[in-house]
């Protein structure tokens, strides 16, 4: 156990062998421990006190995240011990899920001041300063945009996924097909979707629910062609109940997918946002992970979009970009000069992620390794920098498992820009219903913020032959929200 948890907090390598000698000392009662580390000639030790949090805790979550934090105070002490193994402490102290915010808008909900706030994170779960203010940033900018009760009412949010891309980029896990050497499915997976757009859409207006953000991504939306776009936008406006100004987002992460012909179907629905992802400006780069496009086809879409809102008198359009900070053979210099050019475009959200080798993906069946941490974390540093520089605000935030320097994602946007269906996704606020292959379902519980969670499979022909049975299992999610 004690191997485990070394491992699961970023201690010690995961591939690890000679696992140091650990041992722990509870003292009588509960009261506090003793935690002792001996590893090649180091003799670390801590003791710490497992006094009662401030905060609503169960006492077996106590005593855990007390040993945590014993083994993260220990290291602290001494972090050449952990240098010997090519590892620094995680900024996020013991932190290890998906979403911190949940845990600060829990404290927020308690009554806690931001300075008690911060005090907990740093005293409590051994967060870096910074990154205890960032998450109360965090919370702050998004908080008019959550629901104040548990369930949502009426209001759900639409999810979309397209399976399709021109290429699979070498660090992508998502479910995705080359469009190309999936010709043959591409008209199945059309009707199929169509299906399930129509079939819960209209069981879902006929419950009384109202779609107040939808997000179509995946994949690819924008490399199919453009009647086919068409053709699933109407048949969403036909089935659901769309809310007057709704948040509508596309991905058109790629921007050579984004032609005249296919901004001319978008500008002609109710879509106000779309993403044009750079992921790098350095052009090497793109080419290492399997783009097909040129630094120079980020500027010239963001052209054609300016162009096809004029066209068709529109001003209510957004845009969103990503960038990956620690792409192989990448310096402190490439990603600043990434940053650089994507903050000259004057996109409204630029999210901000720290390159992780992910189950799926061709990076972690090649092996590949991420950037020096100190490099690593200094790429975040600069981002966060550059992006309040450039009057950017933090206004979502999320980590993933084996992340550049042990950092995390965040979604930065002008004031009055933010993404709305980003924050209610990564919080957990909402119901969200996924259509699509791989789609994903979030089923919020009338009076409590308990999830169900529901996916469509990830093959593409399983999600074909099995859409009848996808269609009724949503559908009768939503009748338990009635």
């Amino acid at each position: 156990m004690i191997a485990d948890l070394l491992r699961e907090y970023g201690f010690i390598p995961a591939d690890s062998e000679g696992v140091a000698s650990l041992r722990v000392t509870w003292e009588p009662s509960f009261e506090s421990l003793l935690v002792e580390w001996l590893s090649d000639g180091f003799t670390l030790s801590r003791r710490e006190k497992v006094t009662v949090a401030p905060f609503e805790e169960g006492e077996e979550s106590r005593r855990r995240r007390k040993l945590r934090l014993a083994i993260h105070n220990m290291f602290a002490g001494k972090p050449e011990a952990l240098s010997r193994y090519g590892q620094t402490l995680s900024p996020w102290g013991t932190l290890t899920g998906v979403r911190p915010g949940k845990i600060a808008r829990r404290f927020i909900d308690q009554g806690f001041s931001d300075n008690e706030i911060a005090a907990l994170f740093q005293d409590e779960f051994g967060l870096e300063e910074s990154r205890a203010w960032l998450l109360l940033r965090v919370c702050h900018n998004q908080a008019p945009f959550l629901p104040g009760s548990p369930g949502g009412g009426k209001r759900i949010c639409l999810y979309l996924s397209y399976p399709f891309c021109p290429s699979r980029c070498e660090y992508c896990s998502f479910p995705g097909y080359e469009a190309a050497r999936w010709r043959k499915w591409l008209e199945p997976c059309h009707k199929a979707m169509i299906n399930e757009i129509r079939s819960v859409g209209q069981a879902a207006t006929s419950m009384g629910f109202e779609i107040g953000t939808a997000y179509f991504g995946g994949g690819t939306p924008t490399c199919m062609p453009p009647e086919s776009m068409d053709h699933i936008l109407s048949a969403i406006r036909q089935s659901f109940n769309v809310a007057p100004g709704a948040e509508w987002t596309v991905e058109g992460g790629r921007p050579e997918t984004l032609t005249g012909d296919m901004l001319d179907v978008l500008t002609s629905h109710p879509i106000n946002r779309v993403c044009v992802n750079p992921q790098s400006m350095k052009q090497i780069s793109l080419d290492r992970i399997g783009r097909s496009h040129s630094a120079s086809d980020i500027e010239a879409a963001f052209i054609r979009i300016q162009d096809a809102l004029y066209k068709a008198k529109r001003d209510d359009w957004r845009v969103n970009c990503d960038l990956i900070l620690g792409l192989p053979g990448e310096s402190l210099d490439d990603a600043k000069e990434s940053l650089r050019q994507t903050i000259a475009l004057k996109p409204d959200n630029i999210t901000i992620h720290g390159l992780a080798i992910k189950r799926g993906s061709a990076y972690k069946e090649n092996q590949e390794t991420l950037p020096d941490k100190l490099l690593g974390q200094s790429m975040i540093s600069e981002s966060r920098i550059m992006m309040s520089q450039a009057g950017y605000l933090p206004y979502y935030l999320y980590r993933q498992k084996d992340s550049l320097a042990g950092g995390e994602n965040v979604g930065y946007a002008l004031p009055g820009a933010f993404c709305v269906y980003n924050i209610l996704m990564i919080e957990e606020r909402q119901s969200i219903l996924g259509l699509g292959v791989g789609a994903g379902s979030k089923f919020l519980r009338p009076g409590n913020w308990l999830l169900d969670n529901v996916y469509n499979p990830k093959d593409l022909i399983q999600y074909i032959e099995r859409v009848d049975e996808l269609i009724k299992r949503k559908v009768d999610k939503l009748a338990e929200l009635v």
